[in-house]
Order: C-alpha cells, then structure tokens, then sequence
C-alpha cells in the first residue's frame, strides 16, 4: 500500500473501532438494562383479561392487613407476584413513584397501572433528582450507572471500575462515586472519587491516595462538598471534604482526633451543619465501643459537638424540620436539638420488612411528617415524635414500604403463611392523612451530650 493512503485507511479504521466500541457497549446497556414484562399482575383476575381494579381488591380479601386509622380508607386495586420480590421496595421520586427489586425497576402509577418495567443486574439506587432514578449495577464483568426517567427511557449508562458501595445523587441530576480506576486491574484501590455532571461529563477525579486494604465508601453530596468516610478499622483518615465545584481537598479528620473511628454513616448537610456518625471508643477498649452522631461545621471541618447514639445509622437520613435535625433509619428515629446535641426524642418503630440496599429509599417524608415501614405502616410526626399504626400489625402481611402519589398511599406488603414469606402485593389504599391520630408518644430525652 503506497504511504500516501494509510493515513487515510487508518483514519477509517480508527473511526470503524470507536463505533464498534461505543456501539457494543451501547448494547450491552441496552440489553442488561432492557425494557420486560412485569411480574406483577391484578390479584384475583388473570392475566391480561379486563376486570376491574376493585374486583381485584375484593379478591384479595383476607391477604391484606387491615386499617387501624381513619387516614385509610378502601383498598383501590391490588397487584401481586407468586414470589417475594426483595430490592428497595417503592422509592419517592417526588414526580413519580419507582418499584425496585434486585432485578427489575418499574414505574407504579397512583391507579395501580405498571407504566413500565426494565431489567436491572441491580447492585444500588439513589434519587438523582430532576425526576431521575440512578441505577449502580454489573453489566458484562463492568460496573455502570444507568440514568432511567419517569418515562422510562435508558438516559445514559456510564462506565466505572469497581465500586464499593459510594455512590450519591446530588438532586440535580449528577452523582458522585467512590470507585477503582476504570482500566484498572482487580487490585488497584478503590480510592478515586470521581463527580459527573447531569449530562455525564467529568466534571473532576480525585485519588486519595488510600492505604492498602482500607476502604473508603461512604458518601455524600452538600453543602458545597463531596464528603467522603472510610468505614474499615485500620489507621488512617476518617472524613475527607472536596469541593464540589473545583475537586479541591478542604480538610480531613483522621482517628487522632479524640474519639474517631471508622464512619458508621455520613447523613448529610442540614441548617449549615454536616452530620456523621462514627464508631467512639474513647479508651481504645472494644467492650465499650459504640456509636456517637457528630456535628461538623462544613467549612473547616471542626466536631461541634459529639453525642452518644445506640443504634446503627447506616444509610440513615438527615432531616431538618422546625429547628430540630431528625436521623431517621430503617429502625429508629431520634430529634436531635442541632446547637448542643442533645436528644428530644427517640423511637424504635420496628425493622422494614426488606433487605434495602438503601434503607433510606423506603421512607417518605411530606410536611414534617413521615411514612415509616417498620413492619406495619406508621405516620410520625417528625416534630413531636407522636405517631400512629396505619395498619394492625396482628395480620399475616407485612408492610415493607411506602408512598404516596397523587392522593394515593402506595404500599408494598410481604405476605406470611405459617411463619414463611409466601409473596409479595402492592396496593393502593385511599389516603387521608388529615385524618390521622397521633397517639403513641415518644421516648423522652436521652442523657445530654457527650463533649467531643
């Protein structure tokens, strides 16, 4: 071949191989993330005929746990599979309500119409805002975060090396993520943080530069800040702050600080201050190891205050509501007074019935009040810490999870026959919270805070 025509060919070749690369990886999404059939189906109808919703209602009479509020009204379709269907149940996207098990997400409509159902390899999940749903999963020996819309469309499907688990939506359609080199072998640390943009791009990677064997997982994003905690015991650093917009390191605490352990959960940036729990052994003696919820100013990274917490705070939720900072996890919740630590409130309300890979994603939150699983449907009032039952919890189903969309209260029950979990159903109940009586009080306050 003469020299002035290769470069030519191998301009063409060049582009024939990224096409053939973007276009299989393309596929690959495609099809590890592809549109299916749900497995859902109106309860006391068969498949694909045209009964009614209610008829469908009626027939599941005695499967469904019963009302113990006047805030339920009547059972308006009733949806179910012939197997228990774990994942993160229903998750709140404000503009839509998605239902998530390990292998497939669906959109759920008020009026029990299953709009959409995709197929997920699924590993987490988090709210991306803007009506997004972000989706971490293995696709073909490589880790990828899908973006799905509320009308179901694949969005994009990034690739990423190895993650562990840190993966935050930044409720503008962004993320960021905690993962190994993308061209990296199974070795390499997982110690890069990388912040991508709503429309995908790059906008900063960060190495931290982690010791071996340490993990660095948990993450959040606010305040201006990519906050990232390592959650393993050795030495090392605990916290570490970027700037959001420049990838800049702001400050770290590292386990010298008095009372540092690894990070339990980073719960988010509420009011001006960042709230992290950590294990606290301020003897350095493992029998009297326990957990304590530290404020930090956002800025400089200084512990404002440290106060002992008994009970496990991953994947648990900050939130802020008539001056008070509520952490909320899949157990328990606590108002914590933000200016000195100390606690106005605690409940334990049971443990959801699922095994979330986000306990957070099955909690709704509407004007300081909360939709609780824990086991049979409670409504708290974030403010008091008064709540109610919404349904008896003496009956063979368990309430997993819940919404609201439109007026309706959505909720995913497991239902129990001898002992065993047989199925799970999703319903829609006629809601009127207004309607709600708060009577069971709260356990009162807890010692005062520990200095930290």
């Amino acid at each position: 071949m003469r020299p002035r025509l290769l470069l030519p060919v191998a301009a063409v070749l060049l582009v024939i191989g990224v096409t053939v690369f973007v276009v299989a990886g393309r596929w690959s999404c495609d099809e590890a993330f592809g549109t299916t059939d749900s497995r859902f189906r109106p309860i006391g109808a068969e498949s694909g005929d045209s009964e009614s919703t209610e008829a469908s209602a009626e027939g599941a009479d005695g499967r469904l746990p019963r009302p113990s509020d006047d805030a339920i009204g009547p059972v308006r379709w009733v949806l179910g599979t012939d197997e228990v269907e774990r994942g993160s149940g229903l998750v709140d996207l404000d503009s839509w309500v998605a239902h998530v098990t390990r292998s497939e997400i669906s959109r759920i409509d008020g009026d029990g119409t299953i709009r959409w159902t995709r197929a997920t390899p699924r590993n987490r999940v988090t709210d991306l805002g803007d009506g997004r749903l972000g989706v971490l999963a293995f696709v073909g020996s490589t880790m990828r975060l899908a973006v799905i819309d509320g009308d179901g469309e694949l969005l994009r499907c990034d690739r990423h090396g190895p993650i562990n688990g840190g993966f935050a939506g930044d409720d503008a359609g962004g993320y960021a993520v905690v993962a190994a080199p993308v061209d990296g072998g199974a070795d390499d640390t997982i110690d890069q943080v990388r912040r991508i943009e709503p429309d995908g791009a790059e906008r900063w990677t960060v190495d931290l530069d982690t010791d071996p064997g340490q993990l660095v997982d948990e993450i959040d994003v606010g305040g201006g800040l990519t906050i990232v905690g390592r959650t393993d015991p050795l030495d090392g650093t605990v916290l570490t702050a970027i700037d959001d917009v420049t990838g800049e390191l702001r400050w770290t605490i590292d386990d010298t600080e008095p009372g540092m352990r690894p990070v339990d959960g980073i719960h988010g940036v509420v009011d001006g201050r960042l709230y992290v729990s950590v294990e606290h052994d301020p003897d350095d003696a493992p029998e009297d190891q326990q957990r304590s919820l530290l404020a930090i100013d956002p800025a400089t990274g200084e512990v404002q205050w440290n106060t002992p917490i008994g009970f496990d705070t991953f994947a648990a939720r900050a939130i802020g509501v008539d001056g008070l900072v509520v952490l909320v996890t899949s157990a328990n919740a606590t108002a914590i007074d933000p200016r000195s630590g100390t606690r106005r409130w605690s409940g334990p309300f049971g443990a959801v019935a699922i095994d979330a890979g986000d306990h957070g994603a099955a909690i709704t939150e509407r004007d300081g009040r909360l939709l609780y699983p824990a086991g049979s449907g409670r409504l708290l009032d974030l403010r008091t810490g008064a709540s109610t039952l919404l349904f008896d919890p003496g009956t063979s189903s368990s309430v997993a999870s819940l919404a609201i969309d439109r007026g309706v209260l959505l909720a995913e029950l497991v239902v129990v026959d001898g002992g065993s979990e047989v199925t799970t159903v999703l319903t829609g109940w006629t809601y009127q919270p207004g309607r709600a009586s708060l009577d069971d009080e709260p356990i009162g306050p807890s010692p005062p805070a520990v200095d930290g």
